[in-house]
């Protein structure tokens, strides 16, 4: 998840370099010491329409419980679905499709 948060604000044709320290790896690893990745982005694709389509439409629902829970007055439980439907859909924000942009801002 760290990693994906971190490559999603690197541009085609652009290099990154990610930090990663020892305690974000898997203890499996056996790994004591900072590892870095260093990315090339050299192609970015958009995402098909029906994973889309599944995204959106799961994202939703978990803001539309969300509000049932606030509703309710049940704060903590509306903020554990909004942030499950943010979770869903927060790399679309991204994409340089302006009618995907459009679709995620209305199901924030």
């Amino acid at each position: 998840l760290y990693l994906e948060d971190a490559l999603s604000h690197v541009h085609k044709n652009q290099t990154a370099i990610i930090k990663v320290q020892p305690s974000y790896l898997d203890p499996k690893l056996n790994i004591n010491e900072e590892v870095e990745y260093i990315v090339k982005v050299l192609e970015l694709h958009s995402i098909n329409d029906e994973n889309l389509e599944k995204k959106l439409e799961t994202a939703q629902k978990r803001k539309e419980q969300g509000n049932s829970y606030f509703k309710k007055d049940q704060y903590e439980n509306a903020l554990k679905k909004y942030n499950a439907g943010y979770d869903i859909i927060r790399y679309l924000s991204f994409e340089t499709d302006e009618s995907i942009k459009k679709r995620v801002e209305e199901v924030r």
